[in-house]
């Protein structure tokens, strides 16, 4: 199982809610401590009686100022990259119709995370406000 998300430290990563050039990264990229995260948290997020959770590839972090829930990038080769619709700098700002504002990344990450082949719908906000719905197939990560 594999979150779609981080929270990193500044201290870590430096100013890493500024919007990036490139669209897209290798998760071990965007996220170095991964496999070590997602190994711990694998058991206690996966709902008993369910099928295999996957997840749309999309990083992300909580800016300091705004607390709004920013994408930093796509994962490459993800449903959020295939999409072509969703880019850093966007707000996430809904989770299938459920506000993502106020939510500790734990509780989105089990909104964002599903079964494999199961849907999401995803509404974000461009820089100029221009909110955009997206809906992505959950696949594994």
């Amino acid at each position: 199982m594999s979150w779609d998300f981080c929270s990193p430290s500044k201290n870590s990563f430096g100013n890493i809610c500024e919007p990036r050039r490139t669209q897209s990264v290798k998760q071990e990229e965007a996220v170095p401590e991964a496999k070590t995260m997602n190994a711990s948290l694998a058991s206690t997020k996966q709902p008993a009686g369910q099928g295999k959770r996957g997840g749309v590839g999309i990083v992300c972090c909580h800016e300091d100022l705004s607390g709004a829930l920013r994408v930093i990038a796509c994962v490459k080769g993800s449903p959020a990259e295939r999409s072509k619709k969703i880019f850093p700098g966007m707000a996430l700002v809904k989770i299938d119709e459920e506000p993502v504002e106020g939510k500790s990344m734990e509780r989105i990450g089990i909104l964002m995370g599903g079964t494999i082949g199961s849907s999401v719908r995803l509404t974000l906000l461009q820089p100029d406000k221009h909110p955009v719905s997206v809906t992505l197939q959950r696949a594994p990560c």
